[in-house]
């Protein structure tokens, strides 16, 4: 989508905006600008009654036409009407820079020509507007009714004519760089590194972190590696679930809009279930994960792997308590004296989350060993 922009003092600014879809290469487009050379022409006009006032300045070959008396009130009872004439080739560019008349009965028309019947281009009271013939002539009528007056209008008048365009054509390059943000499952209290990777840099890129609309400390841009930059932001400890913004502005370009990517920090916590038990008595142990979102990986070690005597399992998500609990089976033959046995977890979808250990006791008791006196 091309936006042509207006000219703005000395200076006109021309945008491209290109979809989501269609910006992922780096790209070179033309900018073409047509540089147009305005000849100005002279100006006559006939004014037939008071209610309104032409002046020309030839030294500046621009005109001035405005209501009588202002920037005081014009009188009651107006019916000005006004013809422009341009020198032959030239038409007439009129500025109404300021108009504030009584809405309901008081008015400016402007036509494209020099009769009442040439086509009407606006007619109006207030908000300033311009307008340009199509030839040489203006048509235009002031008028009022016969009460409640106002401060009326001021409009520069000038003749122009277009000569000359000359093409210039500048190269604007579009360069293409991709951010992928590292979300992570951290466990509750426990420093946690989130990183952005930045790739198909050219330049060192600047990089910020936000929570919501405030800038959070604790983070690094990374240094430009090739055309790679990783920037971390280190969470020392987290307490709940919490979205960062991951903000990439470009080194080479910083004019450029930031690139803005969500990164996710999920928090959890751990419930684990120890145990005392009778000597070879089958029992079952438990880690539960409490406050998350989707299923994660729980590993049990501690014993010998394909041991027939233990059961393993990594349990399910539930998604209405938001947790999960791994449990592991020990047969009686493998309950006979105290053991200790580790519970990690680990994310199964965002893979680069640190894995925690967690130890879980099994403490095995005998009555035979009791000397009952």
């Amino acid at each position: 989508t091309v936006n042509v922009g207006s000219l703005e003092g000395h200076f006109q600014t021309t945008t491209l905006t290109i979809p989501a879809d269609k910006n992922n290469n780096d790209a070179t487009y033309s900018c073409v600008f047509s540089s147009i050379v305005i000849e100005q022409g002279s100006l006559t006009a006939k004014v037939s009654s008071y209610g309104c006032i032409w002046t020309y300045d030839a030294s500046e070959s621009a005109g001035r036409f405005y209501s009588t008396n202002y920037p005081s009130r014009y009188r009651d009872d107006i019916n000005c009407i006004t013809q422009i004439f341009a020198t032959d080739g030239h038409v007439i560019r009129i500025n109404f820079e300021t108009i504030e008349m009584e809405s309901c009965c008081d008015y400016l028309e402007v036509r494209d020509g020099h009769l009442p019947t040439a086509p009407l281009l606006d007619r109006f009271y207030n908000n300033p507007k311009t307008f340009t013939s199509t030839g040489p002539n203006l048509w235009m009528r002031f008028k009022t009714d016969y009460s409640v007056t106002r401060r009326g209008f001021f409009a520069r008048v000038v003749a122009v004519r277009s000569i000359n365009a000359v093409d210039q054509k500048t190269a604007v390059s579009s360069k293409v760089f991709n951010v992928t943000p590292t979300h992570k499952d951290a466990y509750n209290g426990k420093e946690t590194v989130l990183s952005c990777k930045v790739t198909g840099l050219e330049a060192k890129a600047t990089v910020s972190w936000t929570k919501g609309n405030q800038t959070v400390g604790g983070s690094t841009e990374g240094e430009l590696i090739g055309n790679t930059q990783i920037s971390t932001l280190t969470v020392i400890n987290p307490q709940e679930d919490t979205e960062y913004t991951c903000v990439v502005t470009s080194g080479r370009y910083p004019l450029s809009k930031p690139s803005e990517r969500l990164v996710s920090l999920n928090v959890y916590a751990t419930e684990v279930s120890s145990k005392g038990v009778l000597i070879n008595t089958e029992t079952s142990l438990a880690c539960k994960i409490k406050g998350i979102t989707e299923e994660m990986s729980i590993e049990w070690t501690g014993f010998d792997d394909g041991d027939d005597n233990y059961v393993p399992s990594s349990g399910s998500y539930d998604s209405v308590s938001n947790s999960q609990t791994g449990t592991l089976t020990v047969k009686s033959a493998a309950v006979t004296s105290n053991k200790t046995y580790t519970c990690t977890v680990s994310s199964l979808q965002n893979a680069e989350s640190d894995k925690e250990d967690f130890e879980v006791h099994l403490y095995v008791y005998d009555f035979s060993l009791i000397d009952w006196k």
